[in-house]
């Protein structure tokens, strides 16, 4: 059900150029191919659950990343901090969303 939205909107050619979002997309379609794969047909026996935990965490992590940087450019009150993506506002929560992401992992 996650990965219908995700390959139907890479189907759609929007621009002739892609953006980054659209590669982060490609990449969490991988990752999210590779769980799929250990959680259906390997059923994450022995050392397939790290790879499903580590594969599952990094597409999400990709998620969350685009929203991030998607919502300071959309919504009006975060723009208005973070005009260019370069400053430090953008910058603390990307940071914040890594360490948590990561801290996560680790703690598996």
């Amino acid at each position: 059900m996650y990965l219908c939205p995700l390959k139907s909107a890479h189907s759609f050619p929007s621009e002739e150029r892609s953006h980054p979002s659209h590669i982060l997309g490609i990449l969490s379609l991988i990752a999210l191919a590779i769980a799929c794969v250990v959680r259906y047909s390997k059923r994450m026996q022995g050392g397939w659950r790290a790879t499903y935990v580590i594969t599952a965490m990094v597409s999400l992590y990709f998620n969350v990343f685009v929203l991030i940087a998607q919502s300071f450019m959309k919504v009006p009150a975060l723009h208005a901090l973070a005009p260019t993506g370069s400053e430090s506002p953008f910058a603390i929560i990307q940071g914040s969303t890594s360490c948590s992401s990561s801290f996560s992992l680790s703690s598996r």
